[in-house]
């Protein structure tokens, strides 16, 4: 979800001036920098440009003055001011020629002076990071430089409004310096109506430093912004075939569900809680099978408590106190160990919801709710990397069988006999050195996920039969006919999908 947090929460059109996760960014797609002005940017001496040469991703970036001073105020971006949080500032550049003697890019912070007589109420710029573009022999390197610092302790803990300054710097030659994909640690606290100045000190009920007024959580000092994936209005779909590591029937319907998931984030950008939202929706399978989530990374210890699973239907999984699965490195919640469980089989009809002639069973949600003992920062806990994972026939006693989405690593209870048997080629190496998972050798998964409500198959029709270009998009590793699932004559066979109105 990308908004602006001005004197009232403003959203505006993809590509502008965000604040995410308390995050600020600049990507230039505006491609006019008066936009970005209007929410109190600065530029001196820089210009957008769409020169293909020039430009680092997208359609625009920025493009320096020539970086023949030394000065920090020669060319330079500025941003509006903001409250610092903890975390790294990133942002890709690259020169345009090779030529000159120093080059190089120079972050420094501007403190907020209140009683400063300037109408700026800047302070002076304190440099805290001084990156030399690389050179070979007399030359510089024009390859894309990828830059990642941490903001400084002080400015953090002090919590106090600060503009941070991006300068282009040097001596020697007609070098210029392109600047894309800026991203700060921050949240916007500029008032374009009152000169670009902080707003003013604002109620904070919590003391989490972040206002009632921009705080989704005022009174939970733990709790701050809501961070939805997809979106706030949006949920995905997740559908596997069960059958692995054989491909069997293919039709990608023995488990089908809906999510949305909500990182909710603490002043300091940290993920203190993930709300899940999941909806069973089908289930096309003679196994009863589980459904669950690995948080890669996170450690099993570091959850507080897990709720509003449906769990301690089946014997095949324990528990830990905290709620998360027991003998697992990394946290592992069940969200419903038995879909049959769940949703009850209407008696007649393969499946739930896979054979129109049956009767249809009405959608049941889980919401889940995963509390951490020690919030992680949300750049290590990307929701679109969240490892959904299914395990297959819960009532054959067998827990080492698990079916992930492609290239997504297994939990350390799976059982590594099962891989590369059959037509899976889990536990190979790609051509990269990186190993595979849970695909067939022409990259066909077992899983799969959809950004929007999917349409699935009918019982026993190959996930191919209704999507005309889905072989042809996943055995070129996604990078065509990435709409095959879209609902279009041309890429469907309407007959093959299932639909609940008929």
């Amino acid at each position: 979800m990308k908004h602006i947090i001005t004197s009232i929460i403003i959203s505006l059109l993809s590509g502008i001036l965000t604040t995410i996760n308390a995050q600020l960014t600049l990507d230039c797609e505006s491609g006019n920098r008066g936009v970005e002005q209007s929410w109190c940017w600065g530029f001196g001496a820089i210009s957008y440009t769409s020169a293909k040469s020039q430009v680092i991703s997208g359609d625009f970036s920025t493009r320096s003055n020539s970086m023949s001073n030394p000065s920090i105020t020669a060319s330079w971006i500025k941003t509006p001011w903001i409250i610092p949080a903890s975390g790294d500032i990133t942002l890709d550049t690259k020169l345009e020629n090779g030529t000159g003697t120093i080059k190089q890019l120079i972050l420094s912070y501007i403190p907020y002076e209140e009683n400063s007589v300037s109408t700026s109420k800047e302070g002076n710029p304190v440099t805290f990071y001084t990156f030399d573009y690389p050179k070979s022999g007399n030359s510089f390197s024009q390859a894309v430089q990828k830059i990642k610092t941490t903001l400084p302790d002080v400015i953090v803990k002090n919590q106090k409004p600060v503009k941070i300054l991006i300068s282009f710097a040097g001596t020697g030659g007609s070098n210029r310096a392109n600047a894309d994909n800026i991203s700060i640690p921050g949240t916007y606290i500029s008032n374009p109506s009152d000169n670009c100045l902080p707003q003013t000190t604002e109620k904070d009920t919590d003391k989490d430093g972040v206002p009632d007024k921009f705080d989704q959580y005022p009174e939970d000092s733990e709790k701050a912004f809501n961070n939805y994936f997809p979106d706030e209005k949006t949920l995905f779909t997740l559908a596997y075939e069960d059958n692995w590591p054989a491909k069997g029937d293919y039709d990608l319907n023995d488990l089908v569900v809906d999510c949305q998931s909500n990182s909710i984030t603490n002043a300091d950008n940290k993920v203190s809680q993930i709300d899940l939202i999941v909806v069973l929706r089908a289930s096309g399978a003679s196994f009863r099978n589980a459904f669950a989530l690995q948080l890669n990374n996170v450690p099993s210890e570091n959850i507080s408590f897990v709720k509003g699973n449906r769990i301690k239907n089946v014997e095949l999984f324990k528990y830990t106190d905290n709620g998360v699965e027991d003998n697992q490195k990394f946290a592992n919640i069940i969200i419903f160990d038995n879909f049959y469980a769940v949703m009850k089989h209407p008696g007649t009809g393969a499946g739930i919801n896979t054979d129109e002639n049956a009767p249809f069973v009405p959608y049941d949600t889980i919401r889940l709710y995963v509390k951490f003992k020690e919030p992680v920062h949300i750049s290590e806990l990307a929701a679109e990397s969240f490892n959904y994972y299914m395990i297959p026939n819960v009532l054959s006693g067998n827990r080492g069988k698990e079916v992930h989405l492609a290239d997504f690593i297994p939990t350390n209870l799976a059982d590594p006999k099962l891989f590369n048997t059959y037509q899976d080629i889990s536990g190979t190496k790609k051509d990269n050195g990186q190993i595979n998972y849970y695909r067939t050798k022409s990259n066909l998964p077992w899983g799969i996920q959809i950004i929007q409500e999917f349409d699935y198959l009918k019982e026993k029709t190959p996930v191919n039969d209704g999507y005309l270009d889905f072989i042809k998009w996943a055995e070129s590793s996604g990078k065509e006919y990435p709409d095959w699932y879209r609902d279009n004559q041309k890429n469907r066979n309407y007959e093959k999908i299932y639909s609940r109105k008929k």
